[in-house]
């Protein structure tokens, strides 16, 4: 059995008690020994979910800590302060009171009362609850609030998270309410003899909740379908379902069709693989992706999901202005999204120069200041030798290196011989291989002048390649430092890597 199968029953048939009994232990908001915030008000609402979450306190072993924010809009806000400490203090609660300016706030931030006064709440509910180590934050949003919610985001234009509505549990904040409407939290009161206030501000119609509350729901209510309200939570609770499914599928499906260069807070490559996938999934990897980028969800809508798919269907080099100042580029293998002020070229390589000649078979090893080693060593070449095929080692005919050897990225003229084709410019290698524009001055290149012995993760010139007719091997290794992921590679090298 569970701590909850433990709970005291009421006796009534599915009465507040019970449900909100069932809906914490269906959602998991509380455990035993747990510390919770309870934001009180003072309104009818509140009250009921202290009462509720007190009567817990025995079963559970919770600790509550009461706290109640002072808006200081109306004359009345002390009445309010005042009866919810009276109430603590008769149940032996701790109580802490919060006063804000919301209006100031508001004016401030240039934001409607109702949202600055939500913001006031929830950062005072944080402080609070990070000043005192608290566990969990309890709110009392109910069912009717979970329609009016609903039907907001549903004006606004949404997604199937927007019908979800208010979670039952989100992070480290609980809603054992949702479960129950309005009258049934009024009728516990009556039943249990509990009192408390009433704010009038909730009656005026300048504020958007209460011309839904007073308005439009009892229209939908009398007028339309009887039960709104109970079918809109009921929808919204089918839509959390769907939300945390295709969110689980939508990881999935990143993981498949996305990939992260410079770790997980540098750009990302949506591959040219999501086409394949349902267009829906294909929106909601996007999303994620330019989410993740940018730090935040909000402001992130179809117009710019739009305009990374749309970039799909166009030439490598095609770009997109998007929100937060990120850029989406098409390349070879599908659309970058990257900030700009992420890749200003502040950390160039600093060439390493070396004279191969005169190191013997121990070899010498060089630290490069992206921390990166370059190891070196000469030997005879035998005709039975395997020939070195490691991606980050390679062997060299040392009799044609005349001079010394540069360690560097790319630079106007460089080229190699590719096989029995004749010599290729690196820019027209790069070119032919769609390697990203992005990534082609963070290659690092193994150079006798203009001449490239070596292009690291790619390719030798034909011209230094091991023949029957080598008499001794240059082999150059290149481990550590910055790598895109695959192994023994180091590919980018940069100054304070």
């Amino acid at each position: 059995m569970q701590y909850l199968d433990f709970l005291p029953q009421t006796g009534y048939s599915k009465g507040v008690e019970t449900k909100v009994r069932d809906f914490i232990k269906q959602f998991h908001m509380l455990e035993p020994h747990e510390h919770v915030i309870v934001g009180v008000s003072g309104g009818a609402d509140s009250v009921c979910l202290l009462f509720l979450l007190y009567d817990l306190c025995g079963t559970l072993d919770l600790r509550l800590s009461v706290v109640h924010v002072n808006h200081q809009i109306r004359e009345s806000a002390k009445r309010d302060e005042l009866f919810v400490k009276k109430l603590c203090e008769d149940l032996d609660l701790a109580f802490y009171a919060v006063s804000a300016d919301v209006e100031a706030f508001a004016k401030k931030e240039g934001l409607t009362v109702e949202e600055a006064g939500r913001i006031v709440r929830f950062n005072a509910f944080g402080e609070k609850k990070k000043e005192l180590s608290a566990d969990k934050i309890a709110l009392a949003h109910h069912k009717t609030d979970q329609a009016e919610t609903v039907l907001f985001h549903l004006s606004r234009g949404c997604g199937l998270d927007g019908l979800v509505g208010i979670r039952p549990v989100r992070g480290d904040i609980i809603h054992p309410l949702l479960c129950v409407n309005r009258a049934e939290i009024e009728a516990f009161l009556q039943r249990r003899q509990i009192t408390y206030v009433t704010d009038e501000t909730n009656e005026e119609l300048v504020y958007r909740r209460n011309i839904m509350r007073h308005e439009i729901l009892p229209v939908l209510e009398q007028k339309i379908c009887k039960g709104s309200v109970e079918h809109i939570a009921k929808t919204a609770e089918i839509c959390l379902e769907a939300s945390d499914f295709l969110a689980n599928e939508t990881l999935r499906q990143c993981r498949e069709h996305l990939r992260y260069q410079n770790g997980q807070n540098g750009d990302i490559l949506i591959l040219d693989s999501v086409l394949q996938i349902h267009p829906y999934l294909q929106k909601t990897v996007i999303h994620r992706a330019l989410a993740q980028l940018a730090g935040s969800r909000k402001d992130i809508g179809a117009v710019h999901i739009g305009q990374v798919l749309g970039l799909f269907g166009l030439k490598t080099g095609r770009r997109r202005n998007l929100v937060y100042g990120m850029l989406a580029e098409r390349t070879y293998d599908g659309v970058r999204l990257y900030l700009p002020e992420a890749h200003k070229k502040e950390n160039v390589l600093e060439p390493l120069e070396f004279d191969p000649h005169g190191i013997d078979e121990a070899g010498q090893e060089f630290c490069m200041k992206s921390g990166s080693i370059l190891a070196v060593r000469t030997f005879p070449y035998k005709k039975t030798s395997v020939i070195e095929q490691k991606t980050y080692t390679k062997w060299f005919d040392y009799d044609k290196i005349n001079g010394h050897l540069t360690v560097r990225t790319r630079k106007s003229g460089d080229f190699f011989y590719i096989d029995d084709t004749g010599r290729q410019t690196v820019k027209a290698y790069m070119i032919n291989h769609k390697i990203p524009r992005d990534r082609r001055d963070d290659i690092l290149l193994i150079t006798q002048k203009d001449h490239v012995l070596w292009m690291t993760g790619y390719r030798i010139s034909s011209y230094f390649k091991v023949t029957q007719d080598t008499q001794r091997i240059l082999e150059i290794t290149i481990s550590g430092g910055k790598t895109d992921g695959r192994e023994d590679q180091c590919t980018y090298f940069r100054r304070g890597c």
